[in-house]
């Protein structure tokens, strides 16, 4: 998730307390039974430190699962 300091100084400016993000299957299991949450940790961690919480929504398919697309 790309989330620039600009953007999450808005957010906590006009009082965001909560977003939305996708987190996509494919980046979070990049092979069968191997999950890695490192490309979220840093967003996670910049939100966390102005307490904004997140709701991180796991989905969108996989292509090891689910080859012809998400449902």
């Amino acid at each position: 998730s790309e989330l620039s300091d600009g953007e999450i100084d808005k957010m906590q400016r006009i009082g965001v307390k909560w977003v939305r993000i996708p987190i996509y299957w494919d980046q979070v299991e990049s092979r069968a039974n191997r999950y890695s949450f490192t490309a979220f940790d840093q967003a996670f961690a910049r939100l966390s430190k102005r307490r904004i919480k997140v709701i991180g929504v796991l989905g969108y398919g996989h292509p090891i699962y689910s080859p012809s697309g998400p449902p």
